[in-house]
């Protein structure tokens, strides 16, 4: 599944042959996506959060935001959805969503679920983590830089983010700046093979 401006979704059932949906369930711009057992479920501007069991077809949710959502997660309590001006939302099934308030207009670019915690990275070095979706600690990052994705490995989490950015905490709550050798922008993290892999601007990849 694959989402895109001005409500653009294009599905596949084996990564080689894709459909675009049509017609779409939205003109809003989509980023986050999630999925938890057959429901799949994608975020975007205004508020915006789609439902769907087969990708083909999609149901628009009511939720208590008009921020936009730019990333979401599946948890073991449901789905978390966060976006601009500090927006977090839950909600058990895709559907009945709860916004959760916190003291913050940062905006929280990207959500991850590692290692049994809910971990949110943003806007001038944001960092929030919760186990259960409702109640969220704010961490200190050391940076004022955008943090854009997060990973976990090796018994560590780590953060990447704007200027080549790469955070690593053992307990979550001390972080600690990592040297690259870039000062390029990081804007994807992911780990295989037990290895962190980053990439960003440039065609920027370190492992």
């Amino acid at each position: 599944l694959a989402v895109g401006n001005a409500g653009a979704i294009i599905y596949s059932s084996n990564g080689v042959t894709w459909e675009a949906v049509e017609p779409r369930p939205t003109t809003n711009d989509l980023q986050g996506v999630a999925a938890s057992g057959d429901l799949f479920l994608v975020t975007g501007a205004k508020g915006t959060v789609l439902t769907s069991r087969d990708g083909a077809h999609w149901t628009r949710q009511t939720t208590p935001t008009v921020n936009f959502l730019s990333s979401a997660a599946a948890f073991p309590g449901g789905f978390v959805a966060v976006g601009d001006n500090g927006a977090i939302l839950t909600s058990a099934n895709g559907t009945n969503w709860t916004s959760r308030s916190v003291a913050t207009t940062n905006w929280f670019w990207q959500v991850r679920y590692l290692n049994g915690v809910l971990l949110l990275v943003g806007e001038n070095g944001a960092l929030r983590t919760s186990t259960d979706g409702t109640n969220w600690s704010a961490r200190t990052s050391g940076t004022s830089q955008w943090l854009t994705d997060a990973a976990f490995v090796d018994g560590s989490w780590f953060a990447v983010g704007t200027g080549g950015t790469v955070l690593r905490s053992t307990n979550l709550t001390a972080w600690a700046s990592v040297g690259t050798l870039t000062r390029n922008s990081l804007f994807g993290a992911a780990v295989s093979g037990g290895q962190l892999l980053t990439v960003g601007v440039e065609g920027i990849i370190l492992r």
